[in-house]
């Protein structure tokens, strides 16, 4: 019976990890698509926008990432200081594929803007995708001392801690997100990833209060019911 419920429990933490694994990407997509473009003054970026960075910005935000990013680039050249500027060309970078290109454009525009909270997030979403868990964790631990009030940035750092199998850390960040979050739907995810997490640690019982915690908030979560029904 032992080595049967060994096994239950060992299968049971396979498909978190999985889930777990799945759930990261996509939110860090999503994530990366949502905080593609400029994210409001937090610098000394003109309030008046210059006609140009205008078009950019229409274009920008018509999907054309790899056709704006040189003419984002020229602009940079012309004007270095222009933080909206950088950012969308780092994020035209990215949501091209260009990893490499985008982490670059990222820290230049740390070295023009080291308060950045959004870039600093981002920097970490993208050394998190390349497996850099480590540089990803301290990135994101940095956004959160500029903006703690951001429950996606606590989210991602959670999801980081659990790649490095942090977990007691990890627990505090999911909690901290729920502090902030007042959407059912996503009070609801975040306790279901929090229920993974306790998996992970083998404390089975806890994992059960998060997802039973978690359908009070939405009671239709597919997901939420799934776990239940493998524990």
């Amino acid at each position: 019976m032992a080595g049967e419920a060994e096994g239950r429990i060992g299968r049971f933490r396979t498909v978190v990890i999985l889930a777990l694994v799945f759930v990261i990407l996509a939110a860090a997509l999503a994530a990366s698509l949502l905080l593609g473009g400029p994210q409001g003054p937090q610098t000394k970026s003109s309030t008046k926008r210059p006609r140009s960075i205008a078009s950019l910005e229409k274009l920008y935000n018509t999907g054309e990432f790899k056709a704006v990013a040189p003419k984002l680039a020229d602009f940079v050249k012309e004007n270095p200081d222009n933080v909206d500027a950088r950012s969308m060309l780092a994020s035209s970078y990215w949501l091209s594929g260009m990893a490499n290109e985008a982490r670059e454009a990222y820290e230049a525009l740390l070295e023009v803007a080291p308060d950045h909270a959004d870039t600093w997030y981002r920097l970490g979403i993208l050394l998190g995708q390349s497996g850099q868990a480590e540089a990803a964790a301290r990135h994101l631990e940095r956004a959160i001392k500029l903006r703690p009030d951001s429950a996606l940035f606590h989210t991602e750092l959670a999801k980081a801690y659990v790649k490095l199998e942090k977990f007691n850390k990890a627990i505090s960040s999911w909690g901290k997100a729920l502090d902030v979050y007042d959407n059912a739907r996503a009070r609801a995810n975040a306790l279901a990833e929090l229920g993974n997490t306790f998996v992970l640690m083998d404390k089975l019982e806890e994992a059960r209060n998060a997802y039973e915690n978690g359908l009070k908030a939405q009671p239709d979560h597919e997901y939420l019911k799934q776990q239940l029904d493998r524990l």
